[in-house]
């Protein structure tokens, strides 16, 4: 579902989202683990929070980067998409 969402352009829904993220980490209980850009919404981060409390598996540590609006202008505007594949690469 969330594939076909991004492939129509749409954004997938924080449940959803949710949903892809937990069905991975679900697998490898009791082994540390490190999510890249998840989550990205406060909404997404409780309903994270909410699963892994029921899994009693509680967050340990959260890393926030601080990036400039330069630097994440410049990783955008040199990216782009083979279509075929749908793979992003940066220049």
């Amino acid at each position: 579902m969330a594939e076909e969402i991004v492939a129509q352009g749409g954004l997938v829904p924080d449940e959803l989202m949710l949903q892809v993220v937990t069905s991975k980490v679900d697998l490898i209980p009791n082994k540390h683990w490190i999510l890249d850009d998840f989550p990205r919404v406060l909404v997404q981060g409780v309903l994270l929070n909410a699963h892994l409390g029921k899994q009693h598996t509680p967050l340990s540590l959260v890393v926030n980067l601080d990036v400039p609006d330069e630097v994440i202008l410049n990783r955008i505007s040199d990216r782009w998409v083979h279509l075929p594949s749908v793979r992003v690469y940066n220049n």
